[in-house]
């Protein structure tokens, strides 16, 4: 009697174990795949959330010329805008970030925040970034 490598069966089929009866074997079902898009819905967020900030200057940063590129991270939204010293909002330029051209900046101390607009029309602030003109 030849046995096959590690089934516990003969060649003539019957299962030792059992007397020598031959037993239905039982398989496995394959397991469904699970689609593509259940799979990236499982793994990413279902709304993305929005977001701004900004970027430069950054909090406590000291700024030696009197004109400053302002560099806003925005993302899942419109109309980014920008107030410095508490004043009225300006609205910013759009190339890959969001930037504001700071001319005439005055010695001093200085805050800044940002805004945009959301899709569901709410207004969403940037932390206050405090920087410093020498």
């Amino acid at each position: 009697m030849n046995k096959e490598k590690n089934s516990g069966k003969t060649n003539n089929g019957k299962n030792p174990t059992t007397g020598g009866l031959k037993m239905p074997i039982e398989l496995e079902k394959p397991k469904k795949k699970a689609s593509i898009k259940k799979v990236l819905t499982s793994i990413l967020p279902s709304e993305p959330k929005p977001y701004i900030e900004i970027d430069y200057p950054t909090n406590g940063e000291k700024l030696y010329a009197r004109h400053y590129a302002v560099r806003i991270g925005a993302g899942w939204g419109t109309n980014v805008e920008i107030s410095i010293d508490s004043g009225d909002f300006k609205p910013c330029r759009h190339a890959g970030y969001f930037w504001y051209d700071w001319h005439g900046i005055s010695k001093g101390k200085h805050k800044l925040t940002a805004q945009m607009k959301t899709s569901d029309g709410k207004i969403k602030k940037s932390k206050i970034v405090n920087c410093e003109a020498i």
